[in-house]
């Protein structure tokens, strides 16, 4: 038998089943439920989370002696056209480049345009309600909104659910952000394949930061992203560092620094952002780009040569 689950995620789990329009039965998953996709293979609960984050999705369960034993999905909620829909593969790749345009409405009908944003930092969240991480993160959420009263930056919540389960939800919970409802095809549009993502966009109106799945220091990791967003500027003469010092910058190569950077001292070990931006502000410290032995580009920070006597 074929049938349609509705999950009702709540810190203790279980899954209601909808047999026809009349019966609904409780059945808990527990570790030992295995889950399968749409070809047979073992997957991971938050990869079949992933799948089936939305609508329009088809679960065959197996029960044995009245227990489930495993969940298989028969037809995913990621239509297969919409898994890729750009040519970058995930929001991680947007960065430094400009994210999709967009224009959406929140709950309150307020409209939003990618256009008229610009000069603004954007602060994006894909979530969905039946998403225990994408909940449990909200306080922190509305700590960062409480630090950004100014109108500089703006804050959009992007969910997969529509109006009514929104309004609901948003009766026992506080979020602080613009609430966009029925938001799937914005979340396609940025080819988020997983929940929670934030991306960050900057004044300049191009990626600052992508930050997914599972974040303990996502309040941290937003503040700094915003940081950087807020302090980008657009006159091609001049760069905004991350201290906040307007610099020269004619002749020598641009250095573009933001929390998803891979930074690197003398030795090859990678520095943390947060230590990464404690050592710029002593004002000791200089920035090269630097390819590894692999080719791939990191960003050097080695300490300013200090001038010997008589130099």
């Amino acid at each position: 038998m074929r049938l349609t689950l509705v999950f009702l995620f709540l810190y203790s789990l279980s899954c209601s089943v909808v047999w026809g329009q009349e019966t609904m039965e409780e059945l808990p998953i527990t570790s030992k439920t295995i889950f399968e996709d749409e070809n047979g293979n073992v997957i991971s609960f938050e990869t079949f989370i992933e799948l089936t984050s939305g609508t329009g999705y088809v679960i065959e369960p197996t029960l044995e002696d009245g227990t489930l034993k495993s969940l298989k999905i028969i037809k995913s909620a990621l239509a297969p056209a919409t898994t890729k829909s750009n040519e970058f593969a995930n929001p991680a790749e947007l960065i430094d480049r400009a994210p999709p345009i967009f224009e959406v409405t929140d709950l309150a009908g307020n409209y939003y345009h990618s256009n008229d944003l610009q000069g603004k930092v954007v602060v994006l969240k894909f979530w969905f309600i039946a998403c225990p991480p994408c909940i449990e993160e909200i306080p922190k959420l509305n700590k960062v909104v409480d630090k950004y009263s100014t109108g500089e930056v703006v804050f959009l919540a992007a969910a997969l659910d529509g109006k009514v389960a929104l309004k609901q939800f948003l009766q026992k919970q506080n979020f602080e952000y613009q609430i966009l409802p029925a938001a799937r095809d914005f979340a396609h549009s940025f080819n988020v394949l997983g929940y929670p993502t934030h991306v960050v966009i900057n004044r300049l109106g191009k990626v600052e930061a992508v930050f997914s799945g599972v974040n303990y220091e996502i309040e941290a990791k937003l503040t700094q992203a915003i940081e950087s967003g807020l302090r980008r500027v657009a006159n091609p003469d001049t760069q905004l560092d991350v201290g906040g010092e307007i610099s020269e910058n004619i002749e020598e190569e641009e250095i573009q620094v933001n929390p998803n950077s891979i930074i690197k001292d003398k030795t090859g070990k990678r520095v943390d952002f947060g230590k990464f931006v404690e050592m710029m502000n002593t004002q000791a410290y200089e920035l090269l780009n630097k390819k590894d032995e692999a080719g791939a580009s990191y960003i050097l920070i080695q300490r300013i040569a200090t001038p010997q006597k008589g130099e």
